[in-house]
């Protein structure tokens, strides 16, 4: 697999043995002997594997297998193989490490699994019945938790990082007071949003390539994503930079209030046209009619700008009108406000589903068939991750929108009125207190187009 081949240069390196040990027999091991890179320290025959890692690590990690049988029927088998990864890390930088590598496990375990698998269902394919057919399916189930865990790894990464250095004060150990030139700040602020976009990049790249290769979504060729991932992270960057402009001049000339002072519409997309049928396009353009006319859209809207705003003003107070005419203060209001949309992110998915669950309601009300729109919401579901259901936690901490299962047979509407899509117009307007985490949530991450053009139900 080319991310072990990746992982075994990188570790060759840094002075770890890499993959160049290999192992000495291609089917059978033995305890204490080396495979690659890992050591066996555990074995029981047709019953557990276990392996230490070798390579150069922060931390300590082990890889256990145990063979659990199901049933003994001979002509139909199952056998449960199970894989834990254990990892202790060392430091903090060892639980950076870990949390940064969780998506890659995810491919890289996942795979191997599903590699083992086809394996041993393809011997005994070949011992019981040579000749049948292997049915493959056209798409590998899983894509939703990848991208979730990958969100929670990006976002998870960019509030520690934002954690430790406004407590550790960071920006005015590192950046130009406000004494210093207008180009020197301007300089720092530019190398802020250029190390922001670097640390970016290999999110993205996970999120709009490796992970929809890997469950066979539909997807760019490598040349073809690079390119417009560069094309948009460059345009993002330049917005930053943009913004982060803006607050200085408005640091150092009104301070704290020029920092805070600085119709309605829909838009459906064009590939709808050409993926939905006449009555599904038809559904959705009905949803945001009745999105306005409940209001859901206008509260949706106000929720996210009031939270915006309420962020922006707290970070600004918070950093003080001398600073924020310097480089550092405009950084540490940056950082403030990352912390503070990682609070919005855990608290305004809630009404964003109400306000979702509220415009379903209205349009089942205002007599378009049920048939109609649970095509329309499952076809539209099919473009963007295909997860069904999810378990109840995941969906009230993670999601803004709710799962088909949930949207179609409940849970509905309370008697709370929600907004709809406030979570991801939040997420939307964070780059005006340049807020690092509008890239790295897993509806976003990988996906320019998302970073320009506002997500939706």
């Amino acid at each position: 697999d080319i991310l072990w081949q990746i992982r075994g240069w990188l570790d060759t390196l840094v002075g770890g043995p890499g993959l160049r040990r290999g192992r000495r027999h291609p089917e059978q091991v033995e305890f204490g002997e080396a495979l690659d890179f890992w050591r066996v320290v555990g074995i029981d025959r047709d019953r557990s594997l276990s392996l230490r890692a070798e390579m150069k690590l922060p931390g300590e990690a082990k890889l256990d297998f145990a063979i659990e049988p199901l049933t003994d029927s001979p002509a139909s088998p199952t056998t449960r193989l199970t894989m834990t990864a254990r990892f202790r890390p060392r430091g903090l930088f060892g639980l950076l490490y870990w949390y940064a590598v969780v998506p890659l496990h995810e491919i890289v375990f996942g795979g191997m699994l599903r590699g083992i698998r086809k394996t041993a269902e393809a011997i005994h394919r070949t011992s019981a019945q040579p000749d049948e057919a292997v049915k493959s399916p056209s798409e590998t189930p899983g894509y939703g938790r990848a991208r979730l865990w990958l969100g929670i790894t990006g976002v998870g990464s960019f509030v520690v990082l934002a954690t430790v250095a406004f407590l550790t004060d960071l920006p005015n150990k590192l950046l130009p007071a406000s004494n210093d030139t207008l180009l020197n700040q301007v300089l720092a602020l530019l190398l802020y949003v250029l190390g922001f976009a670097i640390l970016q990049l290999p999110l993205d790249f996970c999120g709009g390539f490796l992970l929809p290769r890997r469950f066979q979504r539909e997807h760019d060729s490598l040349g073809s994503f690079i390119l417009k991932l560069l094309r948009g992270a460059s345009v993002h960057a330049g917005l930053l930079a943009a913004i982060s402009m803006a607050l200085l001049v408005a640091g150092r000339t009104g301070g704290i209030p020029a920092v805070i002072g600085i119709a309605g519409f829909w838009i459906l997309l064009l590939r709808w046209q050409k993926t939905l049928d006449n009555q599904s396009f038809s559904v959705a353009v009905q949803r945001r009619h009745m999105a306005i006319k409940t209001g859901s859209w206008w509260r949706g809207r106000l929720l996210a700008i009031s939270f915006t705003l309420t962020g922006i003003t707290l970070a600004a107070i918070f950093v003080g009108n001398e600073r924020l005419a310097a480089a550092e203060g405009i950084v540490s209001l940056s950082l403030l406000f990352t912390l503070w949309s990682f609070f919005g992110l855990l608290t305004l998915p809630t009404p964003s589903r109400r306000g979702v669950a509220e415009v379903d309601q209205a349009i089942l009300t205002s007599g378009c068939p049920h048939e109609a729109i649970e095509k329309a919401v499952t076809l539209l579901d099919d473009l963007q991750d295909r997860e069904r259901s999810r378990p109840p936690l995941i969906e009230t901490i993670f999601h803004p929108v709710p799962s088909v299962q949930s949207r179609l047979h409940g849970p509905h509407t309370t008697r709370i009125r929600g907004g709809w899509d406030a979570a991801r117009t939040s997420i939307f307007l964070s780059s005006a207190g340049l807020g690092l985490l509008g890239r790295a949530v897993h509806c976003n991450c990988g996906r320019p187009a998302l970073w320009v053009f506002l997500p939706i139900d």
